[in-house]
């Protein structure tokens, strides 16, 4: 039996073992894991990518880098699996602790949790359609972009953003924050990656609203939301004294060929190039102002030409073939109809399309009449090629058929 001295030595030992609150614990079980996201390795991935050192998770005050934060600026390499204990409530009512493993320690586990790639720049894109649905999706930026999941971003609020399909990933994501911002509760914003009903309501979207992780613009001011997309009417062109239509569907005040002022804006304070809106917005969003909403009437004056924007747009993974509808006109277009008949003739048209709003009823510019004579007219003398998503160029099939015949007849 073991003397006084000996039992308070005892007592001392297992009071000294015993776990804190929120401190690690490593449990029998490895069924399911995640990365610990506490530690992130310089290798720009959540999680352990090989080693081993033990460290302790207790929530720290402040975002102190050198304690491994997901958030400070010099992460430290893990360099041993640690285990993240949570507790679930189990269908008797009662609780088990259940384990995540983050690292390559085959010995002690095996991490079967996702490792977030981290991402230095996202976009938040959002879009809401004429019927109130709304959606926003998660854009990764850089080399090798796209639509995958299992990445996330640090935000300029002291945030994460983040796609992935682990929920445990998602629970070391929030426990991260709170470690570094010392802070006991955290902000959710939390919705289903469903990229087929984000493609959907997109293409009818009267409303969008792009902005980063950093928070800013592309022109490093703070970003805000785009002007809505309004639906036309009768309302104040600032071009027309009539009032009968918005600067959008303006064909009249174009004396030098194109149409000056911001059809977004509905002003003619400034062209869509300065406008904080049109920066914002996605390359999609771009082309249906500058190209469909102008469909058949003067082309916007723009900095950069609309049939750039078109051609830029064409060579994107966004493309649209249903999109398109028609182009606008070009300049000696504009200038010939504008004075056709004395100016009679392009005010009959406004009056007509003002009251029908059909612009099937609008002029062709033949120079500008599909996607071929775009190309001819302003492509094709810049150098730029024909985009492929466009299929078989009309004018290279003919020249394949001269020179077959040229073989033929000699």
């Amino acid at each position: 039996m073991p003397r006084n001295g000996e039992t308070q030595e005892l007592s001392q030992d297992r009071r000294a073992r015993r776990p804190e609150p929120y401190q690690q614990a490593q449990s029998t079980r490895s069924g399911r894991g995640t990365a610990t996201f506490g530690q992130t390795p310089r290798s720009g991935h959540l999680g352990n990518s090989g080693g081993s050192r033990s460290e302790s998770s207790n929530p720290s005050r402040g975002s102190d880098p050198e304690q491994g934060s997901i958030l400070g600026s010099t992460p430290r390499r893990v360099t041993e699996a640690e285990m993240v204990e949570t507790t679930e409530q189990t269908p008797h009512g009662g609780s088990r602790s259940q384990s995540f493993r983050g690292g390559n320690d085959h010995q002690q586990g095996t991490s079967l949790g996702p490792q977030l790639r981290m991402v230095v720049e996202a976009e938040r894109v959002e879009a809401a359609d004429q019927s109130g649905n709304t959606v926003v999706k998660l854009v990764q930026k850089g080399v090798g972009d796209g639509e995958d999941t299992e990445w996330f971003s640090l935000d300029h609020r002291d945030g994460i953003w983040a796609v992935t399909a682990d929920e445990y990933a998602a629970l070391e994501l929030v426990r991260s924050v709170k470690r570094t911002t010392g802070n006991r509760a955290v902000c959710l914003e939390v919705y289903s990656y469903n990229l087929d009903r984000f493609n959907a309501v997109q293409k009818n979207e009267i409303q969008s609203r792009v902005s980063k992780n950093n928070g800013r613009d592309a022109n490093g001011f703070p970003a805000g939301l785009v002007v809505p997309k309004k639906t036309e009417g009768k309302s104040d062109c600032p071009c027309c004294p009539e009032g009968k239509h918005r600067l959008i569907n303006c064909i009249v005040r174009c004396p030098e060929g194109v149409l000056s002022g911001c059809a977004i804006c509905n002003s003619r304070s400034h062209l869509p190039d300065k406008c904080n809106a049109f920066k914002n917005m996605t390359l999609r969003d771009k082309v249906e102002w500058l190209v469909v909403k102008r469909a058949r009437k003067p082309a916007l004056r723009t900095e950069k030409p609309w049939y750039l924007w078109l051609h830029e747009w064409c060579n994107s993974s966004s493309y649209d073939d249903d999109l398109i509808k028609g182009f606008p006109w070009s300049v000696p277009f504009t200038k010939d109809t504008s004075r056709k008949k004395g100016g009679k003739y392009i005010r009959a048209t406004q009056e007509k399309y003002d009251s029908t709003h059909d612009g099937l009823n609008l002029p062709v510019d033949p120079a500008t009449e599909n996607f071929r004579m775009v190309w001819k007219t302003y492509w094709k003398p810049l150098n730029l090629a024909w985009p492929s998503v466009l299929g078989q160029n009309e004018e290279d099939e003919e020249m394949v058929d001269s020179s077959d015949e040229e073989i033929l007849v000699g």
